[in-house]
């Protein structure tokens, strides 16, 4: 984990600073013992000279109520793009579209029939503005919501003309 800005600190002669290192991240393999706790070596903890991926946490301390809060840090939203989606929907209910199936949307002049849930495969796991592979969506999906369905197909049963903005009713 990566330090924090302090605005203020009391230094006192002969001591640290107040609450340095006062937390570290165990593993199991530890053999830290929280009944009997006590000083071991920094091998024995979670540490960027062995296990980088801990950068991803930021640590707030806060010193009155001696409470350390952890976050994962560096995420960003996912390019929607990775879905070679026709189009994409604004406004809808998380995971809606899962209920459309068999029924049509109304979007312009424009009307499909939502025929399907798309499985996501590999495809998606590829950054396309860098051309590398860093994510891992069908296990994201599996593991976070138990399935790998993410968009619809749909199938134009009344031509006609749409444009980015048009507003997209659903027909039951």
């Amino acid at each position: 984990m990566s330090g924090e800005a302090l605005v203020t600190v009391d230094l006192i002669a002969g001591e640290a600073l107040p609450h340095d290192r006062r937390f570290a991240l165990a593993h199991a393999s530890s053999g830290f013992n929280r009944a009997a706790p006590g000083w071991i070596p920094k091998n024995h903890f979670l540490n960027l000279s062995r296990d980088e991926k801990i950068a991803k946490l930021a640590g707030h301390f806060d010193p009155e109520t001696t409470t350390l809060t952890v976050k994962r840090v560096g995420h960003q939203p996912i390019n929607p793009i990775r879905f070679r989606a026709n189009f994409t929907v604004t406004g809808a209910e998380r995971w809606g579209e899962r209920d459309w199936i068999g029924y049509d949307l109304a979007i312009g002049e424009a009307r499909l029939r939502v025929e399907k849930l798309i499985e996501r495969c590999a495809a998606t796991n590829v950054d396309l503005d860098t051309s590398t592979r860093d994510m891992n969506i069908p296990m994201v999906l599996e593991r976070g919501f138990e399935h790998l369905e993410f968009c619809v197909y749909a199938r134009v049963t009344l031509p006609g003309t749409i444009r980015p903005g048009d507003a997209i009713k659903l027909i039951r």
